[in-house]
């Protein structure tokens, strides 16, 4: 899944996004409560910190996909800081408001998940975060497809439903 962060500023290279390697859900009752972890220090940490608020993209299994994802994934590279935003056409993003925030959503998205930090535990060089989901954008143009997978070092698609 692609995480990006509110909008602190009307600059597009401040922007702050990451892909991450692994979300799960957490609880359904008495709100739904996602986990994932992520690697500090981090720009997209701190602006998490301080708005509070992020956006979890599904995206499809296809090769626009994984272009995303690779953007997303460079983080911090030496003293040069990473903007996914600035790599991709204006098409490809636009603002969601919630809660007084813009948090930019990826168009290619089948689903986004809007959630507001719940408690973030640091555990050595990590924080491990965990959100409720306040809302959930849905594409309607977007046809139900599983999700996007990274194992083994490539991108695949999930399998077909089993019958029962």
């Amino acid at each position: 899944m692609i995480l990006t962060a509110p909008a602190l500023s009307s600059s597009v290279s401040e922007l702050h996004g990451m892909t991450l390697s692994s979300v799960s859900s957490l609880t359904i009752n008495p709100e739904p409560v996602v986990q994932f972890n992520l690697q500090v220090p981090s720009r997209t940490s701190q602006t998490l910190h301080d708005s509070g608020f992020l956006a979890l993209h599904i995206l499809p299994p296809v090769q626009d996909s994984v272009r995303l994802a690779r953007a997303f994934s460079r983080g911090t590279q030496g003293a040069h800081l990473t903007k996914p935003f600035e790599e991709l056409r204006p098409d490809e993003w636009r603002y969601f408001a919630a809660n007084g925030i813009k948090i930019p959503i990826l168009s290619l998205a089948e689903r986004v998940l809007i959630c507001e930090k719940h408690k973030v535990f640091r555990v050595y060089n990590h924080e491990l975060w965990t959100c409720g989901v306040k809302e959930i954008v849905d594409n309607a143009s977007a046809a139900s497809s599983g999700g996007l997978i990274y194992y083994n070092r490539r991108f695949h698609t999930v399998g077909n439903k089993l019958e029962q």
